[in-house]
């Protein structure tokens, strides 16, 4: 991130071992403060004054930050709702997408999924409440879909939940579609993602007020609007998916990689 803040006099504190910290930041009147983490987010927040506070690598910042404040912004972990939901249509040509998730978890990022969903695509969110809510729902609402979509929603992605779910989709030809590279190895077709280099990116350019493009905003989260793709070419081969390059050129893919 430094290398993205050329010219702003910069300096790294490590919340969790300065015991001076407070004093510190408060003697410099930042004039933006970036967050990496969860903790750092949460310790960060009380402590910025009137300063500007961008925060990164938060999966849930709802649980620290109860209401929108003014000044405080983050980068999302995922890419674009938007982007994921143009490039599944337009890019595979699906249809018809199916996700699990707790509400009171990740309620707010499946509400930005439904919000940005592109003309002639569908998005089904089946709601679940605990492990054994999520085993007993997953039978039913897999047969009209075309890809199931993961989202970072502990609730279903315990170890039984996430098989059962591979399983399932596996046996009836529908591709999962995950949120990471790392799903690939456990049968994903594709993962969308965003680099960890490119939130950086974006954060620096909103911290240092530089301009460009910020992103898509939403409820004072921006996300990342280039995506990275992978591929899992044997899922894909199996499971009979086309892939329309050229309809994706427009959407700011960053990079490809087959598995």
């Amino acid at each position: 991130m430094r290398q993205d803040l050329k010219g702003f006099d910069t300096r790294v504190i490590y919340l969790d071992e300065d015991p001076n910290a407070a004093r510190e930041i408060s003697a410099m009147a930042p004039a933006a403060i970036v967050t990496v983490g969860q903790e750092a987010f949460k310790k960060a927040l009380p402590l910025r004054g009137a300063s500007p506070l961008v925060y990164t690598m938060v999966l849930f910042p709802q649980e620290i930050l109860a209401k929108p404040l003014p000044g405080v912004s983050g980068i999302a972990m995922l890419p674009s709702p938007r982007q994921q939901l143009l490039i599944l249509a337009q890019g595979f040509h699906l249809r018809r997408l199916v996700l699990f998730y707790n509400p009171k978890v990740t309620g707010f990022l499946v509400a930005h999924y439904q919000s940005n969903l592109p003309p002639g695509l569908t998005l089904k969110a089946i709601p679940v409440e605990s492990d054994a809510d999520l085993l007993a729902k997953i039978p039913g609402q897999l047969g009209e879909s075309d890809a199931l979509l993961l989202v970072p929603d502990p609730t279903v992605l315990t170890e039984q939940g996430l098989k059962s779910l591979i399983g399932a989709c596996y046996s009836s030809n529908i591709p999962v579609v995950g949120f990471s590279p790392m799903y690939l190895d456990i049968g994903a077709a594709l993962s969308l993602s965003v680099p960890a280099e490119e939130i950086a990116r974006q954060a620096a350019s909103i911290a240092s007020a530089r301009g460009g493009d910020p992103g898509d905003l939403l409820d004072d989260v921006y996300y990342v609007r280039i995506c990275q793709i992978n591929l899992n070419g044997k899922a894909i081969s199996r499971l009979g998916m086309k892939v329309d390059r050229e309809a994706l050129k427009p959407l700011g893919i960053l990079l490809w990689s087959n598995g």
